[in-house]
């Protein structure tokens, strides 16, 4: 069985077109591109690994936080701007 599904926009037909848009919301460009993954499901993890998890999470945030907090938003601005672009770069 596929778990992956890519189209065009205007490779789908109304109805297809239709539904993703009001999924999202908005409306899409002919050429836009859209990626559907099916996963089988899975039960959620205990209330305490998630709390966990949660925790870790913010313990990392709070320690980026920290780390930046005496750089100027104009610097972090840049290094995100850059960053992304070098992401777009690598994009196929």
């Amino acid at each position: 069985m596929q778990n992956v599904a890519v189209r065009k926009m205007k490779d789908l037909d109304e109805y297809a077109r239709q539904w993703v848009q009001r999924v999202f919301g908005h409306e899409f460009q002919e050429e836009d591109q859209i990626t559907l993954l099916v996963f089988p499901p899975h039960p959620a993890p205990p209330a305490n690994v998630r709390q966990e998890g949660t925790a870790r999470l913010e313990k990392l945030m709070d320690q980026a936080a920290a780390k930046a907090k005496d750089v100027p938003d104009e610097e972090l601005e840049a290094a995100v701007d850059e960053a992304m672009e070098q992401i777009r770069r690598r994009e196929p």
